[in-house]
């Protein structure tokens, strides 16, 4: 059975505990509350192959704007295409 999000999309995890974890971060991350991290590395730890979740985490470091945030921009982009196709 393919799970699907909120917003009825299917999603690249098969574990419904990992897409509840980036459910909460992704809420977080969009009110601009600092926690969402703590909710994406608990998704991530749920499924290391959650593709959408490695690009959402690229994406926020990328949103810093600062050069400390670029290698775990390109750490989430490294884990990201390894796991696209099995997405």
């Amino acid at each position: 059975m393919t799970l699907k999000d909120c917003r009825d999309l299917a999603v690249s995890t098969g574990h419904r505990v990992a897409l509840d974890h980036y459910e909460t971060a992704l809420e977080l991350l969009n009110g601009w509350y600092v926690d969402f991290e703590r909710s994406l590395d608990a998704a991530l730890a749920e499924d290391p192959a959650f593709v959408m979740a490695h690009c959402l985490r690229g994406a926020a470091y990328a949103s810093a704007n600062e050069a400390a945030a670029v290698p775990e921009v390109e750490r989430s982009l490294r884990a990201a295409e390894a796991y696209a196709g099995a997405a």
